[in-house]
């Protein structure tokens, strides 16, 4: 394709993407996306379980980390629209080997939580999560994200655990398919009563995700588009969600990124954009619509 031709074509395709912003309705997202990390996966509306792009796409799907295109260490800072909540991220990989492979990531988060009166109480999360991930074959992987978190308050501290489990196909550099099941384990819930709010373990929803991602081409230094596409089903609930994005590369070292999300009940849009140079890559996601969790999201990534 053209320079010429990508000129014209991005900022038409980006203009008809950003009018859907009007479309959503005002629900809010049932799904948090507070230990949900990575700015690009957050510019794509969350249809990242076919992605294999950085040590960040272990939260979508951990199988990715045997096949990931570059290995990095990643820091990724995400805070809610109205600073009600903040999160940040330092993930690696340990080990890399042909078949095997390890990374860790470490976590903190920030919650303001409001009881019946009104009044905030402030919430410090801490939680260490490790994948595992074995190349079953040069374009097949299976894996693991097993995670473990503290939740604080001033009266008393709670524990959780959970896990997902991935594949991932990549049979060309053009195309990948992803498949996770989520929702393995408890999380922690806040129940408010009078002027007190406590904190008690509940069953995390299980969900079954599927994806596909497209490239073109499928060299990196000549990509020109990106096209993902997901959706999930959480158990015992009515309809299943979609999820896709849209990734056009105006240059070498610059992305236009748009995502859209649509369930049963809510529907909104996300934006972002990256940059890279030499061995260092930013990323940029803005969750805007009042329909979806609306949030800023920044991640600083160093390849290894």
């Amino acid at each position: 394709m053209k320079q010429t031709d990508r000129n014209i074509i991005a900022p038409l395709l980006f203009t008809l993407i950003f009018c859907g912003i009007t479309f959503g309705q005002s629900i809010h997202d049932p799904e948090e996306r507070l230990f949900q990390y990575g700015a690009r996966a957050g510019s794509f509306a969350g249809a990242y379980v076919s992605e294999m792009y950085d040590i960040s796409s272990m939260y979508w799907n951990p199988s990715s980390i045997s096949q990931m295109q570059r290995r990095t260490i990643v820091w990724n800072y995400q805070q809610g629209w109205n600073g009600r909540s903040k999160t940040e991220l330092a993930a690696f990989p340990l080990t890399s080997g042909y078949t095997t492979s390890i990374a860790l990531g470490v976590n903190a988060a920030q919650l303001l939580i409001s009881d019946k009166s009104g009044n905030d109480r402030m919430t410090a999360v801490y939680g260490i999560d490790c994948a595992l991930s074995f190349k079953i074959a040069p374009t097949f992987s299976a894996g693991i994200l097993g995670s473990i978190k503290t939740h604080s308050m001033k009266n008393g501290s709670e524990w959780n655990a959970s896990s997902s489990i991935g594949l991932l196909y990549a049979p060309s550099p053009e195309i990948s398919y992803g498949m996770v099941f989520s929702g393995i384990g408890n999380t922690i819930s806040f129940v408010t009563k009078d002027d007190s709010i406590f904190m008690v373990q509940s069953q995390l929803p299980k969900r079954l995700h599927l994806g596909l991602t497209m490239r073109f081409p499928s060299a990196r230094s000549e990509r020109i588009f990106s096209i993902i596409l997901s959706n999930d089903k959480t158990f015992g609930q009515t309809g299943i969600r979609y999820n896709g994005g849209l990734e056009w590369s105006l240059s070498e070292f610059f992305d236009l990124r748009a995502g859209y999300v649509v369930s049963p009940t809510y529907a909104g849009a996300k934006y972002g954009l990256g940059t890279r140079t030499g061995g260092i890559q930013f990323d940029y996601a803005l969750s805007p619509s009042t329909a979806t969790n609306r949030f800023h999201e920044f991640t600083f990534a160093i390849v290894l």
